[in-house]
């Protein structure tokens, strides 16, 4: 069985067989000279109304942030993910990790991008519903804190074994849904991981949850 430093080494993790889990992928030397050349690309490819959303934690998210203000780009806000299931911290060493942030930029400051404001309020009743068990009487703007929990469907479909940092499809969803056009609209994604964006582009109406 594969021990990796600086993850969990837990005997009930373990037991999960691992063997081809490495992390490579997470093993980055010049953080700030990677995320400033995936960044002129995407900048070169993202349209004046479209969106970015870039996720992270502390461990990269303020080299991004300012590599985002050094390249130009706008940055809309930060929202903060909320992972009410997230992976236990079996070593005890430290809080369990339960939110991520996630970075909504744009290209500059105007002209605007694209808003879907009825699609968000969709989702703030959502939210709103997850936190009280009742369907809000009143429609409003989506907040930037998001609860959402991993979802077990997307670990049955792709094996952990094959991407260590899996999105569930709802919040991927969020992102897109919020800030596509209804017609005309494209998504890219430079990294693709497990191909959660995929799923979520092809089957985008048939999963979300709806209170």
């Amino acid at each position: 069985k594969s021990k990796v430093d600086g993850y969990d080494q837990s005997e009930s993790i373990l037991d999960q067989k691992w063997d081809n889990f490495h992390a490579e992928w997470d093993a980055v030397t010049d953080m700030w000279a990677f995320t400033r050349q995936w960044l002129i690309e995407a900048k070169r490819v993202l349209k004046p109304t479209g969106s970015l959303f870039l996720f992270g934690s502390h461990h990269n998210i303020p080299i991004t942030d300012l590599v985002l203000k050094e390249l130009g780009f706008w940055v809309v806000q930060w929202i903060s993910w909320c992972i009410p299931n997230a992976f236990p911290q079996r070593k005890m060493i430290q809080q369990v990790s339960a939110n991520q942030i996630i970075i909504h930029a744009r290209i500059a400051q105007s002209p605007l991008h694209m808003y879907n404001v009825d699609r968000a309020k969709d989702y703030a009743s959502l939210d709103e519903w997850r936190r009280t068990g009742k369907v809000p009487s009143t429609r409003k703007n989506l907040r930037d804190f998001w609860l959402i929990n991993n979802d077990g469907r997307a670990a049955q479909r792709y094996p952990f074994l094959v991407h260590g940092a899996k999105k569930p499809p709802e919040v991927v969803a969020r992102c897109i849904d919020i800030t596509l056009p209804e017609v005309g609209g494209l998504v890219f994604d430079p990294f693709l991981g497990s191909g959660t964006t995929l799923e979520v582009c092809q089957y985008l109406n048939d999963w979300i949850p709806t209170p």
